[in-house]
């Protein structure tokens, strides 16, 4: 969700393409929670029984918890993160990149506190998207450092990647992680390492993190020249796709305002009432 710096450069468009696809992919996934969250938002809402709103509910909405979501969730947060270690390597400011998308993350969090207290449910996001693609630009900025004199040291990042991605995703195939309500001392490093889980939109960094570092070593000896690897098929159909990946911040933080007051609109219009 982060914006690469802007150059005069052409942009390299596969890039900007498999990022808006994983946008788009997410706000999809998210209108399917909403859809499965309408009873809780409205008092009436057994009460009309309307068929297309049942339809959200009944047939939308499960797509959030189903076996196949959560396969495709696994795959698209993981290019997304390879994305992002790609664009560690164009960047030339990395550290105040990853500083401000933080920055971001912390009022972001802050207004979903507000949110949450206000509706009465629990929407934190402290440990969302933005705050795992910040402390791994942050991480891949102390490995420059780090590897600055070290020959090959994009070999190095894909070696730490691979680990990390295998020990994130063991950790979600074996221990079964359960959400916490409160973060203490004792669960603080479990909810990092993706052992427990915590607020609504939970990222762990691991395997977050290893796909970043796969990304950086995509970048470093894929894009080295920062040419697209696919020229010709630069064409017409990906421009949509390319719009909203070079505008991805804007999407994330703006596509569940846009799909709450729609979704809203349509469930007012049809007689439902808030749970207020």
């Amino acid at each position: 969700m982060e914006e690469e710096l802007t150059t005069k450069k052409p942009r390299i468009w596969e890039i900007d393409f498999l990022r808006g696809l994983a946008i788009i992919m997410m706000i999809l996934d998210h209108f399917c929670y909403d859809c499965l969250f309408l009873p809780r938002l409205f008092s009436n809402f057994y009460q009309i029984n309307n068929p297309f709103v049942n339809f959200l509910y009944n047939d939308i909405g499960p797509i959030y918890s189903s076996g196949v979501r959560n396969v495709f969730h696994v795959i698209f947060v993981g290019i997304f993160l390879m994305l992002v270690g790609i664009s560690c390597h164009f960047s030339k400011n990395n550290l105040k990149r990853g500083l401000l998308l933080l920055l971001v993350q912390v009022i972001f969090g802050t207004i979903m506190e507000v949110v949450s207290f206000l509706l009465k449910e629990d929407f934190s996001v402290w440990f969302g998207i933005l705050y795992a693609i910040s402390f791994s630009i942050l991480a891949t900025v102390l490995f420059d450092f780090l590897l600055k004199k070290v020959k090959y040291k994009q070999f190095i990042y894909l070696g730490m990647g691979v680990i990390l991605v295998a020990i994130g995703l063991i950790f979600h195939q074996f221990t079964q992680y359960h959400y916490v309500s409160e973060i203490t001392v004792s669960n603080f490093f479990k909810v990092i390492l993706g052992i427990n889980a915590y607020g609504a939109d939970y990222f762990p960094l691991f395997p977050l993190m290893g796909f970043c570092f796969i990304g950086k070593f995509v970048g470093e000896f894929f894009y080295n020249d920062r040419k697209s690897l696919l020229p010709k098929l630069d064409k017409a159909y990906n421009k949509p796709f390319c719009f909203v990946g070079r505008h991805s911040i804007i999407f994330y933080l703006a596509h569940q305002v846009v799909l709450v007051l729609i979704l809203g609109i349509i469930m007012l219009s049809l007689g439902y009432k808030l749970a207020l």
